[in-house]
């Protein structure tokens, strides 16, 4: 009997992915056909509508859907600063089961936040690291933990780091650490306080950003950098080189366009990526919204 059902399902089954391999194929040929000037309208408007399709059991479905991501990936080289949808993508992340959905959705998330205004940028870093302590798998944490470190980069701890504490006031702890204390107010109108699993996880990864070096006694013997382990310090690497970094605040003599590079597409070298992590980490950490 359950052999017979099951029978009796596959034709609806084979029908409705038919069905949706022909409306990708639609969306393929529409893209093709779509002028420059409304091609980032376009990305918006379908790119978190094709993303959950890769929570289906179908592999044509799965396979039509990474046909239209190379396509989208191709023409977003001549656009640079087309914005994507953050806010949906996150949307997406935060309540799809499927793996493949998350990873793909931060992999836009990533590229999305350096063309963001600095004002945005915080008002949607809580929804990237709530939940982020629970999460099981560690390249996907690692993603989004390495998104949330990229972003710090491009807050001005130099000339306001005052202003950029409290966007950032739902990384305050439950103490009233003297930067939390006075930056409360500030920022209880627009952040909520992160879970403190999340706020551990951020902390911690941040920390190893700030220990990790490639310039170390041992390295070219293959020896672990000193306080991270091998699987850490492969899994930074590789996060390092690939995810955009938000640039740093312009200032006379700064070091920002080293960074322009990065949410430009154009290749931006490891080593200045990292000094921007730290220095973004490092602000975080003096500007005393992480005191306990």
């Amino acid at each position: 009997q359950t052999m017979a059902s099951n029978a009796s399902d596959r034709p609806g089954k084979d029908e409705s992915t038919t069905a949706t391999v022909a409306a990708l194929d639609t969306v393929l040929f529409r893209f093709a056909t779509v002028d420059d000037a409304k091609f980032p309208k376009a990305v918006e408007r379908v790119l978190p509508k094709v993303l959950p399709m890769l929570e289906g059991g179908s592999a044509k479905v799965r396979e039509k859907v990474m046909e239209v991501l190379r396509h989208i990936n191709n023409r977003m080289k001549e656009f640079s600063e087309m914005k994507l949808p953050v806010a949906s993508l996150l949307g997406i992340y935060a309540t799809t089961p499927s793996i493949l959905s998350k990873t793909f959705s931060l992999v836009y998330v990533a590229k999305g936040f350096p063309r963001l205004p600095p004002a945005d940028r915080a008002l949607l870093l809580p929804k990237l690291l709530t939940g982020v302590g629970a999460i099981k798998s560690a390249p996907l944490k690692a993603q989004a933990l390495h998104i949330f470190a990229s972003v710090l980069p491009g807050f001005d701890w130099h000339n306001d780091s005052g202003a950029s504490a409290a966007a950032l006031g739902f990384l305050a702890g439950g103490g009233k650490g003297k930067q939390a204390e006075a930056d409360a107010r500030a920022s209880a109108a627009s952040s909520t306080a992160l879970a403190d699993p999340d706020r551990s996880s951020a902390i911690a990864y941040l920390l190893d950003i700030l220990l990790y070096s490639t310039n170390f006694v041992g390295n070219s013997k293959g020896l672990p950098c000193p306080g991270l382990s091998p699987e850490a310090f492969k899994q930074l690497s590789q996060l390092i080189a690939s995810t955009p970094c938000c640039p740093l605040p312009e200032r006379p003599g700064g070091a920002a366009a080293a960074l322009k590079n990065s949410s430009n597409n154009k290749p931006t070298s490891a080593a200045a990526t990292l000094v921007a992590l730290k220095r973004g980490a490092l602000g975080l950490a003096t500007s005393g919204v992480l005191s306990p």
